[in-house]
């Protein structure tokens, strides 16, 4: 007794504590052997007796963290010493020694007491020294770029990190960086905690902090600890210290915690408050700079407990003493009636499962974690609480619908026994005392959600273990049909059932040394059934009330489908009846509920997922604001009944589901989904949008691609652009706010805090919704807020792909691969072209996190895996177009008006096919592939257009490529008449294969045996047949000319027909225009000009030819816009007088020079001509003038349609119809500049009508007379110096001029850099090859920059607009983008706009500024 007195002495001296434990451990040896093998036991003091006693922690209460929340003083026991006394007379040495020892300690250092500055420095020292932090910040930098350059990886980490530690308020470790930045734990030692523990009397509250919108708190549980016991007080504006005691009867326990605040708290406005359930509640709002005084006091506000309506005055006691299970009277004595039980109380079970299951069951509902549920019935059980069990009459929760009115029905839903698992009683009372009454047990509920499946090793899962391991030790009956239990869960985890199944065998195997044994896992195998199922029902909480009655949607047809293949299930539950009134669906299937699920997938959350995104980029916070009738609702509801009929609907039957099934489940969602009183938030529902994609988007994705849809002709049509906006708006959303964004105020500390946290910081649309968006932050998840007034976001992404370093130069090969987030690769490409974000949408949509695509490239064959390759290659770059529109600033609801208006490339609105947004394939990008005309898919108004950022060198090519490609031509010069002009109209695979650049080819080789005479006199088939069996049978079409062909019939449709050499189904594919005569004629021409992307032609049109005057007199043929004349005027700038005189006498006129100036001008009138135009030789010789002469043999005809039906109509043209066609362009047409036709005629009326003059200098006609047409056009070097005399002559017309001779090309460039009103243009007749044009334009480009025209066709066969042109394209295109690689090299800045406005010069807008020139002296 006097030892233990002396051991109160010492540890009541509070001074003397700091030291006992330098001898007290020896003590332990005075203690008996039980005490010392009880590992809980803990050395405690009572103040009043100063007797040791024993006292035992227990467990820590539900939602808190850390250790334990209570320490109960256990009743007092006085150990004797039975040992020998000289024991007893060392021990009391021992103390005697210690007495001395610490009061000399205590001696020296009270002289050295700390004053409050030494103290506080001691405090941040030991926090520098020991403080961890709870939750390590999620590396979302990217990695260390060793090579240095901008780019996926150019963030050097280490150097960052080290760089926000010094400028942080929180105490820094090495290089780490840390996720909780408002309050902080200081961590002591545990051996130093563990002894406090034992010998100072110290409880270790437990604590947890939550954030709130604009304030934070710390939560610490003190329970049974008054007001008037506890201090708070703030020193120096860094640390919160919170201290206290406990005093009963007979125990004294006292806690003492430190947590530094950081610097985004404002600590001047600290609040504390106590709790009615013995909870600490410290609060401080965020974002601060306080006055940091020294040491503050904070006081603390005492929270009353008041009664509530649905607690007496008796329940005081029962607040008291709370039973962790309550059982109804309805269950029989001891709850033995139960037959149903639910592990889990969450929202959606108990507005989905339990119903059901109470209409014949009687189901009891135990919490996994926590006591809300148990704790709401508290009030029933009244005094009868006994061992933490309670009795209720009746037990019955509510549950609230929201009627599509507005209204709520409410239902009262019973159970028979309310629990929880979340205290040691509470699950004692379950799996000891419920399980062994039971009389029978046929389904066990199960509320786990997916972070509860993802192990065996899950409480929840070990729960579920048990249960059935108490039910297999107990032998519990089962009445279901085959006796087995059925296990269903209440959670979306595909495959939810088997799941469990594998989680709880695992489970089971860890039991065999325990009772069971194997006959355990035998009855797991044999008597549980695992079911599979899925759930469907929107639902949250009632306002205010603490999440414990569900607020829910009206109950859809499918809110739970259960997949029971062994119809395990009890028989009740196979009844229609019952399934529609609780809306669940019973499958014996695995393959319909396959279909259930998919359907949900596709159906709703698919189009849920895609609605969330752009909806919360357009700052529509909720749902239910697809209820307004808004402009901005209704186009977003168009948009998800497009998405869903062209993509959801056709994968779907693709897939096999039936269009009866998908259709019944859309209108169900499109009903839901237009809750006017019933919505979700937008922002909520975009949490882990990086893999819904894959989950959600990408089944109906895989099924368009792979389906029948994608087997016909349409190819990659299949994909939509509504298809391509739902994913670009998932990337859009998931793209962070780029440094380059961050520089406007707010910004830079904003995206600090959030990185700091671990979450990335979006922006929101610059057009969103702007009605009542307050600056008020809302809290919309787990950290994650946003806010509309201010225009941000913050959102969490896991995703984390493989990239490459950027490249130093195009086709750069020495790229390394680094791992990098998804937005840290979207933000490091902030303001670029599409094609720059190609590779990272690709890695996307391939990554089994991110679009899980990547099945699609898995064929049955090389051929199909490279369709499917060309398809996926599509629809990326189509992602890509729409993304970039929009983090360049183009508005997203701008571009779904686009869609819906179906302007610019839209022609059937959301339905528009994703290959009209797609980009030139890199493939392409090589000049050697054709260039196919395709309307622009970035309109002129777009911010894409004039990126702040400017071309990437290596983003030249794709973007010179995709605008020269949508950039539509002007045809300066052509041969085509339009089909009103009857047979000279040509058009037609045989017109193309008997054109005379193939027929000189044919006569290279043609046998001996063929003149030129006998292939003439054969009919136009006949000499096309010769010309295909020749050209493209005995030999490979490589010239340009048979290439030619293939790219005109390929780009029509025909590739099949071409792979065949089948040239009779070709003449099928023309002779369906044939048949429809004019209409027909203007269909084909119609589809020509779309193909080739012409604008429109100039003809080539000749007064002087009768066989073309008929279409112009008496009255002129009606003909398409998209075709513009030229008047031909050869003789007259020849000054051939014989063809001139006769022509004037032809039609009426003298033969005076004021009659050919009026000849002239009365043509002008009827063709309203773009330009007078000439061919000239050469050589320029002055032909000798001959006198009379006249036109004879004029026959005026319409056109005979009857004759265009016929086969071959303008192959075999009658010969009145087609007389002098051969002579057409064989006019003379050489120059006399002396002539009076040149300097008095045609000069004077060019000059009056304000009408140039276009000349096509060099051609030699007539080399092989044999040949006719073929036989013209041999190349030689032609004299500029009559072309610098006219335009010196005659500054006031403009002239137009192309030279045949490629040696004349360079002196041409010069001639026209001297003279204004002189235009170069086009590549022609022999020059009109990709090998001279590239080199002809990289001259001009390199000498006139862009005031010349690049090409015209020179076409003389409606068809070769396609080809001419796909070739032209791609050779000009590739000119262009080495020239801007050097002009970027050399440090200029090129934006998008710029290459756009040169490219329209060169293929058209250079020659409209050339004829708008106003020419003076």
């Amino acid at each position: 007794m006097a030892t233990n007195a002396t051991i109160a002495l010492i540890v009541q001296s509070t001074w003397l504590r700091p030291f006992v434990f330098i001898q007290l451990t020896p003590l332990s040896l005075l203690l008996s052997e039980e005490d010392r093998r009880d590992g809980r036991t803990a050395l405690s003091v009572s103040r009043a007796g100063g007797s040791l006693s024993k006292t035992t922690a227990l467990a820590p209460r539900a939602g808190l963290i850390k250790t334990p929340t209570k320490t109960t003083m256990t009743a007092t026991h006085t150990h004797r010493n039975d040992r020998p006394s000289l024991l007893a007379f060392g021990a009391a040495v021992a103390i005697g020694t210690t007495l001395v020892i610490v009061s000399l300690q205590h001696v020296l250092l009270a002289s050295k007491q700390p004053n409050k500055d030494t103290l506080m420095d001691s405090m941040l020292t030991r926090a520098r020294g020991s403080y961890l932090r709870s939750h390590p910040r999620q590396d979302f930098m990217p990695a260390t770029d060793l090579s240095g350059q901008d780019g996926f990886f150019s963030t050097d980490a280490v150097a960052k990190r080290a760089e926000r530690a010094e400028r942080d308020d929180f105490f820094p470790s090495g290089l780490f960086d840390w996720h909780d930045e408002f309050f902080s734990p200081f961590l002591e030692s545990p051996f130093l905690k563990e002894f406090q523990r034992q010998h100072h009397m110290m409880m270790e509250p437990a604590f947890k902090m939550d954030e709130d919108g604009d304030q934070v708190s710390l939560v610490m549980s003190i329970p049974d600890v008054p007001l008037k016991d506890i201090d708070i007080e703030v020193v120096g504006g860094r640390v919160i210290h919170i201290k206290g005691e406990k005093t009963k009867d007979s125990s004294h326990v006292s806690f003492d915690k430190r947590f530094s605040i950081g610097q985004h708290l404002n600590e001047s406005n600290l609040k504390a408050k106590l709790t009615k359930d013995g909870d600490l509640v410290v609060t401080a709002p965020k974002v601060g700079t306080g006055k940091k005084d020294e040491v503050r006091k904070i006081p603390i506000q005492e929270e009353f407990q008041e009664p509530t309506p649905h607690q007496s005055s008796a329940n005081k006691q029962t607040a008291m003493a709370a039973a962790d299970t309550i059982v109804s009277q309805a269950a029989g004595p001891g709850g033995r009636g139960i037959d149903a039980l639910c592990l889990g109380s969450g929202r959606f079970l108990r507005s989905v499962l339990v119903p059901f299951l109470s209409a014949r069951c009687k189901p009891a509902v135990f919490q996994t974690r926590g006591r809300t549920f148990v704790d709401s019935f508290q009030s029933e059980c009244g005094d009868g609480v006994v061992d933490g069990k309670g009795l209720a009459a009746s037990l019955q929760y509510e549950a609230d619908t929201k009627q599509f009115d507005g209204t709520v029905s409410t239902d009262n839903i019973e159970v028979y026994a309310a629990g929880t698992l979340g205290t040691p009683a509470g699950k004692s009372h379950l799996m000891d005392d419920l399980l062994s009454k039971l009389n029978d047990l046929s389904v066990i509920g199960v509320g786990v959600t997916e972070a509860g499946l993802q192990s065996a090793d899950k409480q929840c899962m070990l729960d579920l273990t048990k249960v059935l391991c108490k039910a297999y030790c107990n032998k519990l009956k089962c009445s279901n049909p085959l006796g087995r239990i059925c296990v269903v869960n209440t959670d979306n985890v595909p495959n939810n059932g088997d799941v469990i199944r594998g989680h709880v065998l695992a489970n089971a195997e860890k039991y065999v040394s325990e009772k069971g044994g194997e006959g355990f896992v035998d009855f797991v195998h044999h008597k549980v059934a695992f079911l599979n199922s899925m759930v469907d029902r929107i639902t949250s909480s009632r306002p205010e009330s603490n999440g414990l009655v569900p607020l829910c949607e009206p109950l859809p047809a499918k809110a739970l489908v259960i997949c029971d293949p062994g119809r395990d299930l009890p028989q009740w539950m196979d009844e229609g009846d019952v399934q529609s009134r609780f809306g669940v669906k019973i499958r014996h299937d695995q393959k319909e509920l396959d279909g259930d699920i998919a359907l949900k997938l596709r159906v709703a959350n698919g189009t849920h997922t895609a609605v969330a995104h752009l909806m919360s980029l357009l700052s529509l916070a909720n749902t239910e604001a697809l209820c307004d009738k808004s402009p901005a609702s209704e186009t977003i509801l168009s948009y998800l009944d497009s998405l869903y009929e062209t993509q959801i609907l056709p994968a779907a039957m693709n897939d096999g589901i039936l269009a009866e099934e998908t259709n019944a489940a859309w209108k169900d969602w499109r009903q839901r989904l237009l809750h006017p009183h019933f919505g979700l938030s937008t922002f909520f529902i975009t949490q882990n949008g990086a893999a819904k994609c894959g989950v959600r988007l990408g089944p109906t994705i895989k099924g368009l691609v792979t389906g029948s849809v994608c087997k016909d002709d349409a190819g990659d049509q299949s994909l939509s652009v509504s298809m391509a906006l739902a994913v670009a708006c998932l990337l859009r959303f998931l793209t962070p706010v780029s440094s380059k964004r961050a520089k406007e105020p707010g910004w830079a500390e904003r995206v600090d805090d959030a990185m700091r946290r671990g979450v990335y910081v979006g922006w929101l649309d610059r057009k969103g919704n702007t009605a009542d968006n307050g600056k008020k932050t809302v809290t919309y998840a787990d950290g994650l807020r946003y806010n509309l007034g201010e225009g941000w976001y913050e959102f969490r992404c896991d995703c984390v792909l493989r990239g490459r370093t950027p490249a130093s130069a195009p086709n750069d090969a020495n790229r390394l691969e680094r791992e990098i987030s998804l937005p840290s690769a979207l933000s490091k490409l902030d303001g670029r072209q599409p094609s720059s974000y190609e590779e990272v949408v690709r890695s996307y949509l391939l990554h089994p996190h991110g679009g899980d695509l990547g099945s699609l490239l898995e064929g049955d064959d090389v051929d199909e895996e490279l369709s499917r390759a060309r398809t996926l290659d599509t629809f990326v770059s189509s992602v890509c177009t729409l993304y970039a529109r929009m983090v360049n600033g183009d508005s997203i609801i701008d571009l779904m008006q686009e869609m819906a208006t179906k302007q610019h490339v839209y022609a059937n609105g959301f339905a528009s096919p994703c290959a009209c947004l797609a980009g030139i394939p890199s493939s392409t990008q090589n000049g050697l592939k054709p260039v196919h005309y395709k309307p622009r898919s970035i309109p002129d108004e777009s911010n894409l257009l004039n990126s702040h950022s400017g071309l990437r060198e290596e983003e030249v090519h794709a973007v010179v490529f995709s605008e020269v490609s949508g950039q539509q031509v002007i045809d300066l010069h052509t041969h085509l008449l339009p089909p009103s002009h009857g047979a000279l109209c040509l058009w037609g695979i045989d017109e193309l294969l008997t054109y005379h650049y193939l027929v000189a080819e044919y006569f290279m080789t043609a046998p001996a045996s063929i003149s030129p005479q006998s292939y003439y006199a054969l009919s136009k088939q006949e000499q096309a047949d010769l010309i295909w069996d020749a050209l493209f049978i005995r030999r490979s079409p490589v010239s340009e000319a048979t290439r030619g062909v293939l790219t005109i019939l390929v780009a029509l449709g025909l590739e099949d027909h071409v792979k065949s050499r089948d040239l009779a189904a070709v003449r099928k594919y023309y002779d369906a225009f044939r048949d429809g005569g004019l209409s027909g004629v203007e269909r084909f021409v119609e589809q020509v000009y779309r193909i080739s992307g012409v604008k429109y032609a100039i003809m080539t049109n000749i007064p002087f030819d009768a066989t073309e005057t008929q279409h112009w007199r008496p009255k002129k043929k009606e003909y398409p816009a998209t075709f513009k004349s030229a008047l031909r005027v050869d003789p007259l700038l020849a000054g051939d007088k014989k063809t001139i005189e006769a022509a004037l006498k032809a039609s009426g006129y003298g033969t005076t020079l004021a009659d050919a100036r009026q000849y002239l001008h009365d043509w002008a009138d009827t063709m309203q001509p773009e330009y007078m135009m000439a061919s000239t030789p050469h050589d320029f010789y002055l032909a000798p003038s001959e006198g009379g002469g006249a036109l004879a043999g004029v026959q005026k005809v319409g056109v005979n349609e009857s004759a265009m039906k016929t086969p071959f109509a303008f192959a075999d043209l009658p010969a009145d119809d087609c007389k002098g066609c051969e002579e057409t362009d064989n006019l003379p047409s050489v120059i006399n500049e002396d002539s009076d036709f040149l300097t008095d005629v045609l000069m004077p009326v060019c000059e009056e009508r304000n009408l140039p003059l276009a000349l096509k200098i060099g051609a030699h006609r007539a080399v092989n007379p044999s040949l006719l047409s073929a036989g013209d056009g041999m190349v030689a070097f032609a004299d500029t110096g009559s072309l610098a005399r006219l335009c010196g002559r005659f500054p006031k017309v403009r002239f137009l001029a192309t030279f045949l001779s490629r040696a004349n090309q360079h002196e041409a460039c010069v001639l026209a850099s001297k003279f204004r009103n002189l235009h170069i243009y086009g590549c022609w007749w022999y020059c009109n090859n990709p090998s001279i044009i590239r080199e002809i334009t990289r001259m001009r480009v390199e000498m006139l920059g862009t005031a010349f025209t690049a090409q015209h066709s020179d076409a003389r066969v409606m068809d070769q607009l396609i080809y001419k042109w796909a070739h032209s394209r791609a050779v000009i295109a590739k000119v262009l983008a080495e020239e801007y690689q050097k002009t970027i090299s050399s440090g200029w800045t090129l934006t998008r706009e710029e290459v756009r406005s040169d490219i329209s010069r060169l293929f058209g807008g250079s020659y409209e500024e050339f004829m708008r020139k106003v020419l003076t002296e």
